[in-house]
C-alpha cells in the first residue's frame, strides 16, 4: 500500500511488528500521515498534533515528540531510534520561517507534517546504519562497508571500487 494511502485500523491501536528486521515498513508508511492531499491523513494528522501537542501551547518540544511517538503513533522501534528522532525534530523545527519567539526551539503544527516525513526518512537510515554496523559501536569502519557491500549496493547502486567510496 502507498504511503500516501491511509490506514484502515484506528491510529490509536499498538502496532504488530514483524520479526524481519523487526520492522514492518507497511504498517510504518500507515502510521506516518505525511500525504498534503489525502483527507484521512489531514485528518489522523490532526488528531496526532492534538496527542503530541497535549497541553494546547502550539508548540511540540524534544521531549514530546517523544511522548508523541510513543503514546500516539506507538510504533515501538521508532521510539527506540533517538537518533532519528532528535535529528528530525532539528530538522523540522528550523524549517518553515515564523514569527513566533518560541519557533525556532519548538515544531509547530505548520511543521509537523516536515517533522512526520524527516523522521521516516531519518529512520531509515538509521536502519541501514545498524544493518551495517555489524560491531555494533556506533561507527561504521572500512571493513563493515566492505562486508557490507552488497547491501550497500541496492540502495546506491554498483561500487567499483567500495575501499575508494568509504574514504
Amino acid at each position: 500500500m502507498p504511503a500516501s494511502q491511509p490506514s484502515k485500523m484506528s491510529p490509536m491501536q499498538p502496532m504488530k511488528m514483524t520479526k524481519s528486521r523487526g520492522v514492518d515498513w507497511a504498517e510504518m508508511a500507515r502510521r506516518l500521515p505525511t500525504s498534503k492531499t489525502d483527507p484521512a491523513q489531514i485528518k489522523m494528522r490532526a488528531e496526532y498534533w492534538k496527542g503530541f501537542d497535549n497541553n494546547g501551547n502550539g508548540y511540540v518540544s524534544l521531549a514530546e515528540t517523544e511522548k508523541g511517538i510513543r503514546d500516539v503513533i506507538k510504533l515501538d522501534n521508532l521510539f527506540d531510534a533517538k537518533p532519528a528522532i532528535m535529528r528530525a525534530f532539528q530538522f523540522a523545527k528550523d524549517a518553515l520561517p515564523g514569527k513566533s519567539k518560541y519557533g525556532a526551539d519548538y515544531i509547530e503544527k505548520k511543521e509537523f507534517r516536515i517533522f512526520l516525513v524527516a523522521l521516516r526518512q531519518r529512520f531509515e537510515y538509521f536502519q541501514a546504519f545498524k544493518r551495517i554496523d555489524s560491531g555494533g559501536d556506533g561507527r561504521i569502519d572500512v571493513h563493515e562497508f566492505i562486508a557490507a557491500k552488497n547491501i550497500v549496493e541496492k540502495w546506491v547502486g554498483k561500487m567499483a571500487d567500495p575501499e575508494k567510496e568509504f574514504k
